[in-house]
């Protein structure tokens, strides 16, 4: 896939890789965001009741921070057992790494183990993205 654009000494702008948009209304700001939508930090130790408590209805959606390439403790099958009971029932949970220039690859064991239950990749997303998304979704 093409730039948009490349910068050195001046900004070439590659207009024919934008897409633009045949609508001409205003932009809007839409208020109607999800407030059933959280973050959870995934650590080794983590109760399986915090887990719980934070997947639990009427919460729809959840943003993992998970370690790395998107890795979770693959030996704590509660866990697992928790996220998938919340994916079952139709809460939308993406997982996204902690690190700072991480991106989750689910082609590892252990972050295979959340793509198999139905948790969303969230590649390169930041954490704020990945929230903002589930809440406008």
């Amino acid at each position: 896939m093409d730039p948009l654009a490349t910068m050195a000494v001046n900004i070439n702008i590659r207009w024919e890789n934008i897409f633009r948009s045949g609508d001409t209304s205003n932009f809007r700001v839409h208020g109607n965001l999800c407030r059933n939508v959280s973050i959870l930090r995934i650590f080794p130790s983590m109760r399986k009741e915090l887990l719980k408590a934070a997947l639990e209805y009427p919460v729809e959606g959840v943003v993992l921070q998970t370690f790395g390439s998107g890795n979770i403790p693959s030996r704590r099958k509660d866990i697992i057992e928790e996220i998938e009971k919340a994916v079952q029932r139709g809460c939308i949970v993406v997982n996204v790494s902690q690190c700072v220039k991480g991106h989750v690859d689910p082609s590892y064991l252990t972050g295979r183990i959340l793509y198999d239950v139905g948790v969303i990749a969230g590649s390169d997303m930041t954490t704020e993205t990945a929230f903002m998304k589930l809440s406008y979704v």
